[in-house]
Order: structure tokens, then sequence, then C-alpha cells
């Protein structure tokens, strides 16, 4: 019986010539893939570090070009020049109608090269300034430039003017003459005005009468200096036009003032400064006079001297 199951086993589990080469070959191929399942990371993963990091690549490239798209397209085109809106140390203001601007009054007036030639070309192609902000059209004047010499434009602030106005406006070849007018107190007057005054356009006036509310009024016409954008050539311009009445100069309480409405102030305006100021008089008492302010360490001697007009010690 045993003799005839072995027999029978031989017989279940015995493959011919072409049988055991089948099963030889299916042993080789399991093999072989077992061998590059094992190994395959050790030569894919470089190969997908390759890719991704061109992908990467590629991903910057088209950031920067998107960039590049998105820039206006003089920035494309070299400038001889400076910057839009720097200008010479040696920069004159002075009035001028951008319809006859010539090369060399441009430069004096701190217009760069590409500035002068947009100009020239806006003109020769039939083009005129007809107000004041069409010289924001040209794409190589920025803001920045245009608040610094937009006082000094003889042009009007809008296209449409009338008779007087277009007089006002129509100034002789041979220079500029500021017409006769009352001269005006700064403190009192308002951005109708101010306008009025030569030199002074809606920008100006918007900006004297901010720092003059910041400061609690003018004591000294040179305070105009203190604004933004003002130059020497505009203040020899102003200064004939105007006077100073400071006898309603709203000043500070500085014994009860809070660091709000002393940081507030032009000539303090910093946090820790006002702090300072509370602190010494919570710890020493009232100022007696505005000398103490001294005492302060963090105050100088020429704050000091700029805040006397505008301290209250009551």
């Amino acid at each position: 019986m045993w003799k005839e199951l072995k027999r029978q086993l031989r017989l279940l589990f015995a493959f011919s010539v072409s049988e055991r080469r089948g099963v030889l070959l299916l042993l080789v191929l399991l093999a072989i893939t077992l061998i590059v399942y094992v190994t395959m990371p050790l030569w894919v993963s470089p190969q997908r570090d390759l890719l991704l990091l061109a992908d990467e690549k590629m991903l910057q490239l088209k950031k920067h070009q998107d960039i590049h798209k998105r820039e206006p397209v003089q920035q494309a085109i070299p400038d001889t020049g400076s910057a839009p809106h720097q200008s010479s140390d040696h920069t004159e203001l002075f009035p001028f109608d951008p319809n006859k601007l010539s090369e060399a009054d441009g430069e004096k007036l701190g217009f760069t090269k590409r500035q002068i030639q947009n100009i020239q070309h806006y003109l020769r192609a039939g083009g005129r300034f007809r107000k004041k902000t069409d010289l924001l059209k040209l794409y190589s004047i920025d803001e920045f430039f245009f608040d610094k010499i937009e006082a000094f434009v003889l042009l009007p602030d809008s296209a449409i003017v009338t008779a007087s106005e277009n007089k006002k406006f129509n100034y002789p070849a041979s220079g500029y003459k500021s017409q006769a007018k009352s001269i005006l107190d700064i403190n009192s007057a308002d951005s109708v005005q101010l306008v009025d005054l030569s030199g002074i356009g809606p920008s100006f006036a918007k900006r004297i009468l901010k720092y003059r509310n910041q400061l609690g009024g003018f004591v000294n016409p040179e305070q105009l200096m203190e604004v933004w954008g003002f130059t020497d050539s505009l203040f020899k311009i102003v200064l004939p036009q105007i006077f100073i009445k400071a006898d309603a100069i709203k000043k500070i309480k500085i014994n009860s003032a809070t660091v709000e409405q002393l940081k507030n102030h032009p000539y303090i305006w910093k946090f820790n400064i006002a702090r300072a100021i509370i602190n010494y008089r919570e710890q020493h008492g009232s100022y007696r006079s505005v000398d103490d302010l001294r005492k302060v360490v963090l105050v100088s001697d020429s704050t000091i001297s700029k805040l006397r007009p505008y301290i209250d010690l009551e």
C-alpha cells in the first residue's frame, strides 16, 4: 500500500522536459521581478528628484516671466537718465509751460532725459497739455514727481476754464509774472484762498492746511518749509504774498495733555517722547516753565525751542 501511494505521488508531481523548462523560466521571471522591486528606489528616486527639480525651475521661470509681463512697458526700455521720481541735487524749480518746455529748462527742473523725450514726442505727435494733470498721461512721470512740480506748471487745474482763468494762465513768453494780490494770513486762509496764491496748487494747499492743523498754527513763515515738497524756490515765490497772525495759535496744555495729544504734534510725534514727558510730570509734578522739559532726557534743546510757542503751562 505504501509503495502504491509513493507511485501515485511520483506520477502526480512528475514533469516532462518541456514542463520542467517552463517551471524554471517562471522561477527566473519571479526572481527578476523580486530583484527589480527591491532595488527600484535606488535608481528611480534620483530621476524623480531631477524631475521635481526641473518642475520647480520651470515654475520659478514662469513666475519671473509673469512679473515682467505685469511691469509697465517703459521699464523694459533702457533709461539713460535717472529714475522718473529722482532729480539732480542742482534742481531749480521755476514756473514753466510744458507745451514750450526746452531740453535745457527740463533738465534744470529735474526732468530726466526720458521724461523730456516723452514730452517732446507727445507734442510732435500733435498732443497738447491743457491742464496740469495731463502730464500724468506720460508713463515716465509718476505722482511723486508730479506733486513736486505741480505748483510750477503754468496750466489750469481743469481743462474747462473761464475767460478770466485763461488770462490768469496766459503768461508772457518772456517769463513768469505774478499778479498783484493782497497778502494773505496763512493761519486763517482756507484752501480756496491758498490756491489763489501764486505757486500754490490744490495739493500744496491740502498739505499746508493739514500741517497747520497738526501744529496748531504757524508762528513763523519758515515753517512752510516743513510742509512736504516745499522748496526754497517755492518759498521765495510765496513769502511776499503772506503774513502770519499768531494770536490764535492752538497750544498744548502740557500739564494735562494725554500721550495721544502729545505725539500728534509734529515736533514731538514719537510715542516714547510723549510717554517720557508724561512720566516726568507724574513723578515730579506739573511743569512750571517750558525749560523744565530739559529735564526730560528724550527731549532735545532744538525740540524745546520749536515747542516753546505751543506750550500752555496752565
